[in-house]
């Protein structure tokens, strides 16, 4: 079955003419941080380049006791051995956008590595309240999901059958309106509570463990 999947995912990134549903070409780099150990966690980002930036600005680092790797979009084929080799048998926290696409990338994440043993970090309810960022019903925060990323939400919660408890109630809700929620809209606004978010950001070392 998750052979199958991982099929199914890959057809949608890989044959897509969207804008959203990507794979970069391979020579296309990633963004590397070493784990500090053989046994350190590791932070898979979408948008790790943009979080690095924006942890700095905030005088925020977490990475004396994790790594972190990313990319936009779904990694190549020929990125998975490479890619497996820092992750299998490790510790993996994912953070990304609030939407089907990196919710897939979590799925596929999963499914192509099954000895990591990854945590969803975001973005979701906890990441949200811990910044002191309401959610609320109306928000200049959130888009209008691509007709798309509607279409597939299907297929993630096929994938994610635990989706709401992994991003939260409202961020659940936010999704099932057809919203969805950047990174960068959340780390480009002068986040309300940055003491609360730094003390967030030092609870991934203990969770990923």
């Amino acid at each position: 079955m998750d052979n199958l999947q991982l099929a199914q995912i890959e057809r949608l990134f890989y044959g897509s003419d969207e804008d959203e549903f990507v794979t970069l070409p391979r020579e296309a780099p990633y963004c590397v941080v070493p784990p500090p150990t053989n046994e350190s966690p590791i932070l898979y980002c979408t948008k790790a380049s943009f979080v690095l930036s924006c942890l700095d600005q905030l005088g925020i680092s977490p990475f004396a006791e994790i790594g972190l790797v990313g990319r936009y979009g779904l990694p190549q084929p020929s990125d998975a051995d490479w890619l497996g080799q820092m992750l299998e048998h490790r510790a993996v926290g994912f953070l990304g956008d609030l939407d089907a696409v990196d919710l897939l990338i979590f799925a596929w994440l999963g499914r192509q590595f099954p000895t990591a043993r990854i945590t969803y970090l975001g973005l979701g309810d906890d990441l949200l309240s811990a910044a002191g960022i309401a959610l609320a019903e109306s928000s200049n925060l959130d888009q209008v999901a691509s007709p798309e990323e509607q279409q597939q939400q299907s297929f993630v919660r096929t994938l994610l059958p635990e989706l709401g408890s992994l991003i939260g109630q409202a961020s659940d809700q936010k999704m099932k309106s057809g919203r969805k929620l950047e990174l960068p809209a959340v780390f480009c606004q002068q986040v309300p509570d940055p003491e609360g978010f730094a003390r967030f950001v030092g609870t991934w070392h203990a969770r990923l463990r």
